[in-house]
């Protein structure tokens, strides 16, 4: 309403965080087909510490001043990055041999992967120096820590596209899971019992668990 705005060179970034259930919400099956997707790198991280009070210590404090600093001084880095020859070389020989899963839901990421491993060793060259040089080392890293995400990033799209049963189950597995394997039925219905209409539902989810033999049951000898 107040005229055109224009930018130029424009990098967006997005650090954002959910869990599986909200990014279903938010996104459909048709979503793998667009390019949103593989230009997202999806961190899952199912467990964490748990801290009553948390308050950062002397050395924690001492590293966010530190950090600040580092990153005041990365926002004022201008110029195009430098790669070595060695990290040239080792890359090109990588692409060369380089497959991913173009078939799956995360073609799309496996498409853009060598974009993501330049992108992330330009952000490991300014978080160690300010000479915009893109070291072989850097290269290697960014490598490392994709493939350690890529193993976990298929559980961020559990719930994107499945049917209502699919997510019950997906969600009694986990709960099964997180509970440390064991768990009792009145428990588990009661952590589960929101997600169905009606208790027979819960049953014929759990009946399917086990003639898939993802699930196996005890019987409780209560005179013991």
């Amino acid at each position: 309403t107040s005229g055109q705005t224009v930018l130029h060179n424009v990098c967006i970034n997005l650090l954002g965080a959910s869990n599986a259930e909200w990014l279903a919400k938010g996104f459909s099956e048709d979503a793998f087909g667009g390019g949103f997707m593989g230009r997202v790198v999806f961190v899952v991280q199912d467990k964490g510490k748990k801290v009553a009070w948390p308050r950062p210590t002397a050395e924690q404090r001492a590293i966010q001043l530190s950090l600040l600093a580092d990153l005041i001084r990365i926002s004022k880095l201008k110029g195009e990055f430098v790669v070595e020859p060695d990290a040239h070389d080792f890359f090109e020989c990588w692409y060369e041999q380089y497959e991913g899963d173009f078939t799956g839901r995360l073609a799309g990421y496996y498409e853009r992967k060598p974009d993501h491993v330049l992108k992330l060793g330009m952000i490991l060259s300014a978080s160690f120096s300010d000479t915009l040089v893109i070291k072989k080392s850097y290269l290697e890293a960014a490598l490392m820590l994709l493939d350690q995400i890529e193993l976990f990033m298929p559980d961020a799209f559990a719930y994107i596209g499945a049917t209502s049963e699919a997510k019950v189950a997906h969600r009694i597995l986990t709960t099964i899971e997180e509970m440390g394997g064991v768990v009792s039925h009145p428990i588990l219905f009661q952590k589960i019992g929101h997600l169905v209409k009606t208790a027979r539902d819960f049953m014929d989810t759990i009946n399917m668990l086990f003639e898939r033999e993802y699930v196996d049951a005890t019987i409780k000898d209560e005179k013991k």
